[in-house]
């Protein structure tokens, strides 16, 4: 959705859909990842990295999801790249 279109609450939904809820899903199983010395793998669009014309909200919270995953390990929590 191009700028000039968008809303907040346009906005607020996609974060809530691509970074706020494999947030609160991986922090719901993040004890029983580490019991079962289990991985995370979060599963993201190329627009994360390579935006197309008009989307620019949608790849900023695709690029958001890929920096969590990343940063991952570094918060103890376990994840896979695949």
């Amino acid at each position: 959705m191009p700028l000039a279109e968008s809303d907040r609450s346009v906005i607020a939904r996609l974060f809530d859909l691509n970074v706020t809820a494999p947030s609160m899903l991986a922090h719901a199983a993040l004890p029983h990842l580490r019991d079962s010395s289990g991985s995370l793998v979060d599963v993201s669009s190329t627009c994360g990295h390579r935006p197309l014309a008009g989307g620019a909200h949608y790849a900023a919270t695709e690029s958001a999801l890929e920096q969590l995953t990343r940063a991952g390990p570094s918060n103890s929590c376990p994840t896979a790249y695949g």
